[in-house]
């Protein structure tokens, strides 16, 4: 989630995205680094990063109007 908000940052404002990532275990005194690219392709079921921003784009944007239609 963090990294595709990251990424949804860096199209709107022309920044770098983030690239890797780690996951630290301090019990086990362990680090596992691993490739954003890597575990998008591995996950994304052949969508490309653009695709699931998109399709995150739509998930949110239909949820928070639907949020608002509710108040009203």
């Amino acid at each position: 989630m963090y990294w595709l908000l990251s990424y949804a940052s860096a199209v709107e404002n022309e920044m770098p995205e983030w690239s890797s990532g780690i996951l630290l275990n301090p019990r086990l005194n362990l680090v596992v680094t691993l490739s954003f690219d890597e575990m998008i392709s591995a996950i994304s079921a052949g969508r490309s990063k653009v695709d699931l921003l998109e399709l995150f784009s739509s998930m949110v944007g239909g949820h928070t109007f639907h949020m608002l239609a509710s108040i009203q």
